[in-house]
């Protein structure tokens, strides 16, 4: 039996009027490179400084109105200088926070990372000297900045 034509045409503008509200409804997020990405694998906090990034990020949620998850910061400790400088991994929660419009789209601004705690008992977190546990980037300034 052939299906009639209207039938088809309805079907297809639901289903483009539905891609169409979730591509619109899409979060982003940026950093320092302000680059925006939905859902970052990796994440530069810092101009400059020891936490160089936070990569391999999995996150647990992502849209609402905050994004957590986990992933790993690479401290450098610098000595004798940051070209010769020991690289360590740490373990770290990751949240971004503070939704707004920025550069065109709807994005996280305020990047957090949380060194997690040692999993032995009594062991202060596993963290690098200097550091507090939690550390908290604001990128709201590039969102009126122009894009390089």
């Amino acid at each position: 039996m052939p299906v009639p034509l209207a039938l088809v045409a309805v079907a297809l503008v639901g289903t483009l009027s539905l891609t169409g509200t979730a591509a619109a409804g899409k979060t982003f997020a940026i950093d320092v490179r302000q680059e925006l990405n939905h859902k970052p694998r990796s994440v530069v906090p810092l101009q400059s400084g020891s936490v160089a990034r936070v990569y391999n990020i999995r996150w647990d949620s992502w849209g609402g109105k905050t994004a957590s998850g986990r992933g790993s910061a690479v401290h450098n400790n610098c000595k004798p200088n940051c070209a010769d400088g020991k690289l360590t991994r740490y373990p770290v929660t990751v949240k971004y926070k503070r939704k707004r419009s920025c550069l065109g789209k709807r994005a996280y601004v305020k990047f957090v990372y949380i060194f997690n705690r040692s999993r032995k008992r009594g062991q202060k977190p596993a963290k690098p000297d200097g550091f507090d546990r939690e550390v908290a980037t604001n990128f709201a300034y590039a969102c009126s900045a122009p894009t390089p």
